[in-house]
């Protein structure tokens, strides 16, 4: 699914401060969604927001690692962002 075809009421998976949690799309932007899930503790701070962006290019192409551990291809959103198993893309 394309992060521009998402609508609120969505449930998509991605990392919030590490963690891969469930959210619910609740907010549309222009270039990306928010989402609402259980509380991610970061320090001393708490999460239960995220917004999901298109990655930028440098972080599409060198974002990700390989099966060795070298730079490589990263997700087309930041954070990454999966719909029913499927990777987000834009």
């Amino acid at each position: 699914m394309k992060l521009s075809e998402l609508k609120i009421g969505d449930e998509i998976t991605h990392y919030c401060s590490g963690k891969i949690v469930k959210g619910k799309v609740i907010e549309l932007h222009k270039n990306g969604v928010t989402t609402a899930h259980e509380p991610v503790q970061w320090g001393k701070d708490t999460y239960t927001n995220t917004r999901i962006n298109e990655s930028s290019e440098l972080q599409k192409k060198w974002g990700g690692k390989d099966e060795n551990g070298n730079p490589a291809k990263g997700a087309d959103t930041t954070p990454a962002a999966w719909y029913q198993g499927q990777a987000i893309t834009v």
